[in-house]
This record gives C-alpha cells, structure tokens and sequence, in this order.
C-alpha cells in the first residue's frame, strides 16, 4: 500500500512550476543569502544563492525541507533573483508553505554551463548537485537532513539535470519537477538536425561555437549547433578531436560535415537519455 507522500515538496514545486514567473509586489518574506562553498567534486568555490523563509531568524528550532532549483543554459546562482517577488507573494498568501529555496551556479567554461553530469572536460557536476550543494546546506542551515524532504526543480537544461539527478540519486530526493527540458534523444536529434542545416547554409559544413550565419532572421544564429557542443560537453567530450570539421576541437560532435549522425558518436549519447533511464526503472522505484 502507498503511503501518503510527506512535507511539502510536492505542492511547492507544483505551484512553481505554475507561476514562478508572475511579478507581483508585496513585502519580502524570503531572505536572500548570497554566498559561496567549497566542491570537492568541482575541486574550487561556487557560488550559491539560498532563499530563507521570514521566520527563519525567529523560529530556531523549526527545520524546512529545500528545493534545489537546477537552472538552464546561461543561468548561474543569480537565475531566480528576478523572480523572488513572486516567491515572496507565493509565501505572503500562504499559497505555500515555509520552505528553502537553493539556486547554485553550474555555469562553467567553455560553453557556458555544466550539463549535470560528471564530465573529463566540465567537471562533475552531476555530483556537486547531488551531493555538495545538498550537503553544504544542510550542515550549514536548518533543512532537514532526509530524502522526503528533497526535491529537484529544473527549467531547460536544469530540466534534464532533475530527471537525470532524482533518477541517478532515488535515494537523496523525493520530488522531481521539470519544465522545457530535452527528455528523448530520438525525438529531438532529428528536429536539431534540421535546424542545424538552416543555421549553417550549404554543405560541407563547419561547426564552429564561436560565431555563424543565419539566413534566416528568426533563428537564434547558431543556437543549435552551439547547443550540440554543449550537449558533448558532457555527453561526449574528447580534448583530443579529430574532427577538422569543428571549432573547438574538444568534444566529438554528433553529426558530420553533412549533418548526418554519426552512429559510435550518438550510442555514447544514448547512455544519458533519459526516456531510456525512465523506461528501464522498476517498480521498486516507485514513491512509496
């Protein structure tokens, strides 16, 4: 029999989900606490930003479960400064529960952002989020120290990072929520592809990070050729390329000159995709 699923996890990061970017204006009741810790796992500082709830001065026996807000491509700790108004109306009208709120940075060079997962190129950042951030807080505030009290709330790439991280880590959180993140590598390598052949005109065709051409005055220039050097990043980084064809020559890209997959390239992928991670739990993994 199931049991009825505790604290407050679920309801908060639901109404996030919602409407966490409506602006409202009330009196604060989140404080904001910029600081930074050492990763063992990224082996340097990061810089983290913690929302408390009003009373948390006030109350100092109470402990608060934490949600772990991942951001997406281009985000850093600062990624939900802009959206505290509506957190502080959120908590103001009781709409939810006092709770801590955390937005690490997993911004990182060369490509502007860790995929959360633990790379020889980015670093392991799959670790620093499942186990140094949470660790960190939870000896340095009063968030309760349990997995039913843990939930993962991801945009965008943060999306993938929630699926991957509460998959990988069923033992650490109780909650995931996801909004606008790439979940299947079948569905959504081929619409890249064509994108990819609208961003970079005819081929044979140069990969470069760095600056493109675009036609086309509705696409982003080189969004998504600049996304699939993110994604190797992670996926399949190699400071060693041999692929002339791309710029930098620090991961193996997934499409040739002609944007045709390449197979041994794209079966590294497959181990991250997180429809396949999903279809092969159990129920064992259950919330029970």
């Amino acid at each position: 029999m199931m049991k009825k699923v505790p604290v407050y996890c679920i309801e908060i990061v639901m109404i996030l989900t919602l409407s966490l970017t409506a602006q409202n204006h009330l009196f604060a009741q989140f404080i904001k606490v910029d600081t930074s810790f050492y990763s063992s796992s990224l082996k340097e500082v990061r810089n983290v930003t913690v929302f408390l709830p009003n009373d948390y001065n006030k109350e100092q026996d109470q402990q608060y479960s934490t949600i772990y807000y991942l951001h997406g491509w281009g985000g850093n700790h600062e990624t939900l400064n802009a959206s505290q108004v509506r957190l502080d109306q959120l908590l103001e009208t009781g709409t939810i529960r006092p709770v801590i709120i955390v937005c690490a940075d997993h911004s990182v060079l060369p490509f502007g952002s860790g995929v959360y997962v633990n790379s020889t190129l980015t670093g392991n950042f799959e670790d620093y989020a499942a186990f140094d951030v949470v660790d960190w807080i939870e000896s340095n505030f009063r968030a309760i120290p349990e997995k039913n009290a843990r939930a993962l709330f991801g945009q965008s790439l943060g999306a993938y990072g929630a699926f991957r991280i509460g998959i990988h880590h069923k033992d650490r959180f109780r909650v995931i929520s996801a909004h606008a993140g790439q979940v299947n590598n079948d569905v959504w390598m081929p619409a890249v592809r064509m994108m990819i052949m609208l961003e970079n005109g005819d081929p044979p065709y140069f990969y470069d990070f760095y600056g493109f051409n675009s036609e086309d005055p509705n696409i982003i220039p080189g969004f998504f050729t600049r996304s699939m050097f993110l994604a190797a990043s992670g996926f399949s980084p190699d400071e060693n390329s041999n692929q002339t064809y791309i710029n930098p020559r620090i991961v193996e890209y997934p499409f040739d000159p002609w944007a045709n997959m390449i197979d041994s390239v794209y079966n590294k992928w497959k181990s991250y995709d997180i429809a396949k991670e999903i279809n092969e739990l159990s129920p064992a993994d259950s919330v029970s």
